[in-house]
């Protein structure tokens, strides 16, 4: 994610001589990153897939571990990519697949 510069307008209680009577104020940090915790991408396979309504079982589960954001599960493959802001436990993400009825194997 790229910085970017932030800027707020407010009313000029300052400067009362202002035409418009606000002015442009920077805060201190004159910077905002957007949030200051980074993404985890840890990639899995999972076996025992065969259909489309596999892919959206195991999408459900993993969805519901606390901390995950994203789940892509490729069927042809069995790839699963999970996506989290911080490290995700890696049995909540197994305990997660066999609740669907499949099983993960670290990619």
């Amino acid at each position: 994610m790229r910085p970017v510069a932030v800027a707020a307008l407010e009313q000029s209680t300052l400067d009362e001589d202002t035409p418009d009577g606000y002015m442009l104020t920077i805060p201190p940090a004159g910077i905002y990153h957007g949030s200051t915790t980074m993404s985890t991408t840890r990639n899995f396979t999972v076996s025992g897939m065969t259909c489309n309504h596999c892919v959206m079982s195991v999408t459900e589960e993993v969805s519901e571990v606390p901390g995950v954001t994203g789940v892509d599960v490729d069927l042809d493959s069995g790839r699963m990519t999970v996506t989290s802001d911080e490290p995700v436990d890696d049995e909540l993400v197994a305990a997660a697949v066999a609740d669907a009825g499949y099983q993960l194997n670290e990619s």
